[in-house]
């Protein structure tokens, strides 16, 4: 018993070391845990392989995290529509594998020309005999390695750097080689002209089927295409005609703006007889103006000039010694022609801005707006600081502003507007009217004579007093 003991380790004092009951069993336990290690190759990565629900969707998928403890758990779905770059990360297992390291191979050309790289370039690239630098290569790197190995594969099919560098790179299109016409060129000038395309043709020796004809328009003389005659224009009235540069003698409003000023400058576009008038004279044709300042007008020939005899016009000044912009009264106590909106009183000031429609006559612009424009005799009117001195003097013959009065002799006269048209006026004798004012000339009087409003400018000799004599107080 003593020497089974000994053989078991067990203490002589005792029985078996080991036991044969629980005690023994947690022993044999234990020692087999502690003998058998983990396998590490079975261990994978818990971030990787998890059937769980997706944080994004959450549906039950296989997931993976990217970015530590505090990524989420995405599906392949999800790591695509989110933008995070699917790849399966690389196991412990795998990580510790051996990988081929691939070296560029060297032909016989690059060993020749070894000697010549830097050997910065040489640490960073792999040697001849296979050995492989121990620095990461950047992307940039690998880049310009790529374009330059490119560049030495170029090089070599054409003899090398050195032979490179020196021939250029061979034009697409090359230049056909000719044969030689010993043609000895003349200046380009010379070919537009047909001397020099008769002096080309003798140098090449051609002679064509018209060179009779051609000899003959030769000796013929030149006509230069500077001095053709130009085309004939349409002549519309007054001498003008379509496309003559004209200068506007007139201003205009529209719409409460001044758009036509003295002095813009336009062009001849059309014309248009007025339509109150039916006569065929130049006075009642209107011409369409173009100007530059983007207006449209149609004005009768005395309110534009040409534009030799603009400046002299401007200079000459306006009938009756007004000026543009003056301001004056009128003088005459009633004027209402026909198709006039509103009548013109004794008194009524305005604003002269240029010619009128018939030579001789001025336009006139009242303040008051219902008024508008007038053409207008210059003795009718007088200026704003002259009224006074103008309106007490007695008119022609003796005869004042209100004044009844008989026609004493039979008149006729034609008025270019109205319904009567061209057809002449006759003034019977014994009519009576009323003196409204100064006449359009020196020495008559104005009557307003009482059968169709017509307004008469009459000699004093033409009138007398009517019978009982008195005064129209509604013309004073």
């Amino acid at each position: 018993d003593a020497q089974a003991a000994a053989r078991c380790g067990a203490d002589p004092g005792g029985g078996c070391g080991m036991g044969t009951g629980a005690s023994a069993k947690r022993y044999r336990n234990s020692d087999e845990s502690s003998a058998r290690q983990p396998d590490q190759s079975r261990q994978t990565d818990d971030s990787i392989g998890n059937v769980r629900p997706c944080d994004s969707c959450g549906e039950t998928r296989r997931t993976a995290r990217f970015g530590g403890e505090e990524a989420q758990w995405l599906c392949a779905a999800c790591q695509l529509s989110s933008g995070t770059p699917v790849c399966r990360p690389v196991k412990e297992s795998q990580a510790d594998a051996p990988r081929p390291k691939l070296a560029r191979g060297y032909t016989m050309g690059d060993l020749s020309d070894m000697n010549d790289v830097p050997p910065g370039r040489r640490s960073r690239g792999s040697a001849p005999g296979g050995e492989q630098s121990s620095q990461p290569l950047s992307q940039a790197y690998t880049r310009r390695r790529a374009r330059r190995g490119a560049k030495e594969r170029n090089t070599s099919v054409t003899g090398g750097e050195s032979q490179a560098s020196s021939v250029g790179k061979k034009p697409s299109l090359m230049r056909s080689n000719t044969t030689s016409l010993d043609i000895k060129p003349t200046q380009r000038s010379d070919y537009r002209s047909l001397q020099g395309l008769q002096a080309l043709k003798e140098q090449m020796g051609v002679k064509g089927a018209d060179a009779p004809a051609e000899e003959e328009r030769a000796m013929s003389p030149k006509r230069s295409d500077a001095h053709l005659p130009s085309m004939p224009k349409r002549r519309l009235a007054a001498g003008f005609c379509y496309g003559d540069v004209v200068f506007s003698l007139i201003s205009r409003l529209r719409g409460g703006s001044r758009v036509l000023e003295l002095g813009n400058e336009g062009t001849v576009v059309g014309a248009a007889r007025s339509s109150s008038s039916s006569s065929s004279s130049e006075e009642d044709v209107r011409l369409l103006i173009q100007f530059k300042s983007g207006v449209d007008w149609y004005l009768p020939p005395t309110q534009i000039s040409a534009s030799s005899s603009f400046l002299s016009a401007k200079a000459s000044g306006l009938p009756g010694g007004y000026s543009w912009g003056s301001r004056v009264q009128s003088l005459v106590t009633y004027l209402k022609p026909p198709g006039s909106k509103k009548e013109i009183w004794l008194g009524d000031a305005g604003t002269v801005v240029g010619p009128g429609h018939t030579p001789g006559k001025l336009a006139v612009r009242f303040d008051d707006a219902a008024q508008g424009e007038w053409s207008i005799w210059p003795k009718t009117i007088c200026q704003e600081e002259e009224y006074d001195s103008a309106v007490a003097q007695r008119l022609c013959g003796s005869f004042s502003r209100g004044d009844r009065v008989k026609a004493h002799r039979g008149c006729r006269g034609a008025r270019s507007g109205g319904a009567a048209g061209t057809a002449p006026i006759e003034l019977e004798s014994g009519e009576q009217g009323t003196v409204v004012g100064p006449g359009y000339c020196d020495g008559h009087v104005l009557v307003h004579f009482d059968s169709d409003e017509r307004v008469w400018s009459l000699l004093p000799s033409q009138l007398s007093l009517a019978a009982g004599g008195g005064k129209d107080m509604s013309y004073v």
